[in-house]
């Protein structure tokens, strides 16, 4: 999971508990982001449910974060709320399948590439964990979820939908101007 390490909005403490949940061999959940307030009460959390050998929770920079999605098996985000989403779309391109709170959000961002659940219900993240690794993880799933996020918001993609808007706006403010 990528994102600011705490419970109220990135809800780290939900993804704790869902993998505390399975059965082993539990995954290992690897926590990257920037520590906040909460930080602590997380780790805590880490440590009572899943014990010190079975996560870890660093920061790391932009340069070398994708070397951690290329040794991850699975991308969880569990925040309910997203304003774009970013790490989803460095998760798919990196061929992960990706879990995320079922929004309009995460919907448009992820697109075919996501698997959608209700992240407010105890258990659901689990149960989604558990269905993931129980199928044999495939190269030809990989490069699906790569190009389909790679079609929708590479700059080869959006480079004509950034030039239409700014010629928009710029006959709006030539017309504005003119009054």
């Amino acid at each position: 999971s990528v994102g600011a390490i705490n419970a109220s909005h990135k809800r780290m403490d939900y993804v704790i508990r869902e993998v505390a949940a399975l059965d082993g061999p539990r995954p290992f959940l690897l926590m990257l982001g920037q520590p906040d307030d909460e930080t602590p009460a997380v780790r805590q959390s880490a440590n009572d449910l899943l014990g010190d050998n079975d996560f870890e929770i660093r920061t790391v920079t932009a340069e070398t974060i994708a070397d951690y999605y290329l040794a991850a098996d699975l991308f969880v985000l569990a925040s309910l709320s997203e304003g774009f989403g970013r790490v989803f779309i460095e998760a798919a391109l990196h061929g992960l399948a990706c879990v995320a709170h079922d929004s309009e959000v995460t919907r448009y961002v992820l697109g075919a590439s996501g698997l959608f659940i209700d992240c407010t219900r105890e258990g659901n993240l689990s149960q989604a964990i558990h269905g993931i690794f129980a199928q044999e993880p495939d190269e030809q799933t990989r490069q699906k979820h790569r190009q389909q996020i790679y079609d929708r918001f590479s700059w080869e993609s959006l480079r004509p939908q950034y030039v239409e808007m700014i010629q928009k706006c710029a006959v709006g403010a030539a017309m504005e101007a003119k009054k």
